[in-house]
């Protein structure tokens, strides 16, 4: 049932659900959310759904890091799950929503590959969307963010380096959901 639901809320708890496997993964998680209700139009099960799979697929495929943060303007609310990723190739990104895709089997991780197809097809399902790439970082910076965005700092976790080469990949995952505009917005 589609209705208001609060996505900072249901990504709060889901975090807290999932803790265990990114703790298990080593993983150095910073999250950057509002304390007040980020509302969309959506299913709070499908939203829940959807960031327990992202969790999933960061604590099997992260290598250090996982930063979730978020963006809203023009009526969307911009969800991203961001991590480093040793193996994933660019021109594999294309192939993260097919069913049964695993980037490495070779790791001998329990996954079915439908993680992020599901992840996907619920969000289009709300009127969302659920979108991949893979972009180069180079030192502590995050691609596509500056330091203006980010209230003047590199985001947590994006440089943590200890003594490897600052070059690494990066996969940004980004759900894209609509706004239910509140009188935070202005809206009376």
């Amino acid at each position: 049932e589609m209705q208001e639901a609060d996505a900072g809320r249901i990504l709060r708890e889901s975090l807290a659900d999932n803790s265990l496997i990114l703790e298990k993964a080593c993983l150095q998680v910073s999250c950057e959310l509002p304390e007040h209700a980020v509302t969309v139009w959506g299913n709070a099960e499908a939203l829940e759904r959807i960031f327990t799979n992202l969790f999933q697929n960061a604590g099997r495929y992260a290598h250090s890091f996982l930063h979730i943060y978020r963006e809203e303007e023009a009526g969307q609310v911009r969800i991203f799950f961001v991590n480093d990723t040793e193996n994933l190739k660019a021109e594999q990104v294309s192939d993260l929503f097919k069913r049964f895709y695993q980037t490495d089997r070779s790791r001998g991780q329990a996954g079915s590959g439908l993680g992020l197809t599901i992840a996907r097809t619920l969000a289009e399902r709300m009127g969302g969307e659920l979108k991949a790439e893979v972009m180069v970082r180079h030192g502590d910076k995050e691609p596509g963010r500056t330091e203006e965005n980010v209230g003047g700092r590199a985001p947590k976790g994006t440089g943590e380096t200890a003594g490897r080469d600052e070059t690494g990949k990066i996969l940004r995952l980004t759900l894209i959901l609509r706004k239910t505009l509140t009188a935070a917005d202005g809206i009376e």
